[in-house]
């Protein structure tokens, strides 16, 4: 092969070839140096992860959290004016709970018309109990939902009138 013609300013090819091997080196001692960053952003990033696992545990609940807990909500009956009494009641399944305590107030009263401890996020009235929903008066009906130890996870309420 014939020499090439080479330019004013061309680096001859072994001065390129070092030039080259300098400028690896040089960039070889920037990714050295820069790997405590590539380090830190991939410490940044499982940490990122984590956090949100826990902040973010699961789907089962995305209710508002208040101080008293969490803001169970309620399903059936809908809240409102109803032409009969509800043959049952319904709300949200709460993640982590052991029990449920569902009361039925009639509006105003200090006591309960009944409660019930359950494990499933319904309750289905007995014909007795049906039968003590009247009509002409306003309800209000509370869920709360409880761990093991009695303690409130959250709770929930809603109100209907029967005509």
């Amino acid at each position: 092969m014939a020499d090439q013609e080479h330019k004013p300013g061309d680096l001859h090819p072994d001065a390129a070839l070092e030039h080259m091997e300098q400028e690896f080196h040089d960039l070889e001692g920037d990714t050295a140096g820069g790997k405590w960053v590539k380090w830190a952003i991939g410490a940044l990033a499982i940490i990122a992860v984590v956090a949100a696992f826990l902040f973010f545990p699961g789907q089962e609940k995305e209710a508002p959290v208040v101080a008293g807990g969490l803001v169970i909500q309620t399903l059936e009956p809908r809240q409102g004016k109803l032409n009969e009494a509800p043959a049952g009641f319904r709300w949200e399944s709460i993640a982590g709970r052991y029990d449920y305590v569902f009361k039925l107030f009639v509006e105003g009263a200090p006591s309960p018309l009944f409660e019930h401890q359950v494990k499933e996020p319904l309750l289905r009235l007995t014909s007795e109990e049906r039968a003590q929903v009247q009509g002409g008066k306003s309800y209000v009906w509370t869920v709360a939902a409880r761990r093991r130890d009695g303690s409130a996870i959250g709770t929930g309420k809603a109100k209907f009138q029967l005509p």
